[in-house]
């Protein structure tokens, strides 16, 4: 809905009846929601744990490859574990597009990694850029989940992707710990 001038129509008390910035033309069904936002998560945490261990490391090119093998690994396994797990109404096609968020996840990474190689940003701030970003993708959790389900984002949903951040980076620092 629109006013004549084409802007977002509101009532006579100024209330907004329209699409917000965040919100999707059309929201996903609730199965397809979950999934983006599963994907989502898992691909932060995974790419967040790929980068942690390279604070120490100066070798840009070994921790993109790293960080490329495991957005792609998770990718393939995301989608693979989803088709398994489904039953058989979605097709292939749709479970690669809702496991998108893992590939997305390690953009800005690689951007900040190969950054390092070709200007003068150090390695280390690079690393630590990317973590800050990816924890902040983690934090907006709630934001996510509110726009794939065209759902209002308020402020309860910005603090709940607080805890949904220290939670997460507890998950890092274990699976750290455990395999590195």
């Amino acid at each position: 809905m629109t006013d004549a001038g084409g802007g977002p129509a509101t009532t006579e008390r100024g209330e907004f009846h329209g699409r917000r910035w965040y919100q999707r033309r059309t929201p996903l069904e609730s199965h397809e929601a979950s999934r983006r936002l599963s994907a989502y998560v898992y691909g932060n945490i995974l790419i967040l744990a790929a980068l942690v261990p390279f604070q120490e490391e100066i070798d840009a090119r070994h921790a993109m490859v790293v960080v490329i093998g495991t957005a792609l690994c998770t990718f393939i396994a995301h989608a693979f574990s989803e088709y398994l797990g489904g039953d058989g109404s979605v097709h292939p096609r749709a479970l690669l597009r809702e496991s998108m968020p893992i590939l997305t996840t390690a953009l800005v990474p690689l951007l900040l990694l190969w950054l390092s190689q070709v200007t003068r940003l150090q390695m280390s701030t690079a690393l630590l850029i990317a973590e800050i970003v990816i924890v902040g993708r983690i934090a907006s959790t709630g934001m996510v989940a509110a726009r794939l389900r065209n759902e209002k984002s308020r402020v309860r949903v910005l603090l709940a992707g607080v805890l949904v951040a220290a939670i997460a980076f507890g998950i890092v620092l274990l699976k750290v710990a455990l395999t590195h």
